[in-house]
């Protein structure tokens, strides 16, 4: 005659086991089922205009070098000599490379936006 004592000591063992098993696979579907609400709810707002998200600055005082100058009339004006070497979009700025005519570099940074030069840099070696 066989006797099952083994058996009813790792009952207790196994009733545990199934129950962290069937707790981990309900936290799994959950969050599948959140992964594919997420993804539908992505998806429908991918036709939406974006909203503006920063809110513009408030009066600000910017130094008398900073001060954005008059609209541009017509194209950028060039000093007597320039030739334009490059030109590379950065943010919400245009930068042309200038070389002058005694060899120094010049930056001009352009905004499109408002169609004005926003500021130029000269750079000279030392």
């Amino acid at each position: 005659m066989e006797t099952n004592e083994g058996a009813d000591a790792a009952a207790p063992n196994i009733r545990v086991l199934k129950a962290v098993v069937i707790g981990l696979g309900l936290l799994i579907v959950v969050g599948v089922v959140a992964l594919i609400v997420g993804l539908f709810w992505r998806a429908s707002k991918m036709g939406e205009p974006a909203g503006a998200k920063v809110a513009p600055p408030t009066a600000l005082t910017a130094p008398a070098a900073l001060t954005a100058p008059a609209a541009l009339a017509g194209p950028v004006a060039l000093p007597r000599g320039a030739v334009l070497t490059d030109m590379a979009a950065t943010g919400d700025r245009v930068v042309l490379r200038l070389r002058l005519a005694d060899g120094t570099t010049r930056l001009i940074f352009v905004d499109p936006r408002a169609a004005a030069v926003a500021g130029q840099l000269d750079l000279k070696a030392e």
